[in-house]
């Protein structure tokens, strides 16, 4: 018979094969849960962000991705989007039709292209970043002073930790 709670706390390491404490173990449980809200309200917010702007959640990712890099070529927003090349040619292609993404020359490369935001898809994730760092606010100014800090480290040691487990787990 299955388990009747999936999500129960951990009471090993499988690392070091030593037992959890009971509290330190409940820490952990409170943790992923939180972690697996807050991952859960982003995703319904890209979805509905998404939808607004007439665009698929992959292709708002692609925005996103160069929306955040200095330069990015196709092949790279392909390995950062787990995609085929090909596929990421006819989103681009998608992209730069609603005009939220332009091809230019590598300055470099003359075999190459870069890929950037046109003005229409700069005002649109600015004003997407900003509604996300809106709802940031109200949780930052609700905690204590410097608890901020560590956080933010928290939720940076666990995305690395979760890295690691990728690279060791499926490659």
């Amino acid at each position: 018979m299955a388990e009747s709670r999936i999500f129960t706390p951990i009471t090993g390491d499988t690392r070091t094969a030593r037992e959890v404490p009971d509290e330190l173990s409940a820490v952990v449980h409170e943790s992923a849960v939180a972690v697996l809200q807050i991952v859960r309200s982003v995703e319904k917010y890209r979805r509905k962000l998404a939808a607004h702007l007439g665009v698929s959640v992959t292709e708002l990712r692609a925005v996103g991705l160069i929306a955040e890099s200095d330069t990015v070529t196709p092949r790279q927003l392909a390995d950062r989007l787990d995609l085929t090349t090909g596929s990421v040619t006819a989103l681009l292609d998608r992209l730069e039709e609603g005009d939220l993404v332009r091809r230019t020359r590598h300055p470099s490369d003359r075999r190459s292209v870069q890929l950037e935001l046109t003005e229409d898809g700069s005002r649109i994730m600015m004003a997407s970043y900003r509604i996300f760092q809106q709802r940031l606010l109200y949780a930052v100014e609700s905690l204590p002073p410097g608890s901020v800090a560590n956080v933010t480290a928290f939720m940076r040691l666990a995305s690395e930790g979760y890295d690691a487990a990728i690279d060791e787990t499926f490659d």
